[in-house]
């Protein structure tokens, strides 16, 4: 990951191997965690949001079949009248 360090403009690094990473910067070692902090709540907010997303999809499918399985069943009102009028043609 490389951005500029609010000291002194240089790369910054990802250091790992502590139980919350940290951002520290390749010339000046200047720790930033906000960037981190930010990062992970957006992520969270955009998994959120792709979670409802799903979800909303999947409600829609499934309706969506709820409602063809209905219509195509023979029980639909169009198709109850035309048999109605066979049978009532004999």
């Amino acid at each position: 990951m490389l951005m500029g360090c609010a000291k002194c403009g240089g790369r910054m690094l990802t250091k790992v191997g502590r139980s919350k990473p940290m951002l520290i910067c390749t010339d000046c070692g200047h720790p930033i965690r906000e960037v981190d902090n930010r990062e992970n709540r957006q992520r969270q907010r955009n998994g959120s949001l792709f979670m409802l997303a799903l979800a909303a999809v999947a409600m829609m499918a499934f309706f969506l079949t709820q409602i063809r399985e209905r219509t195509n069943s023979g029980n639909h009102p169009a198709e109850r009248m035309r048999r109605e009028r066979e049978i009532f043609a004999r």
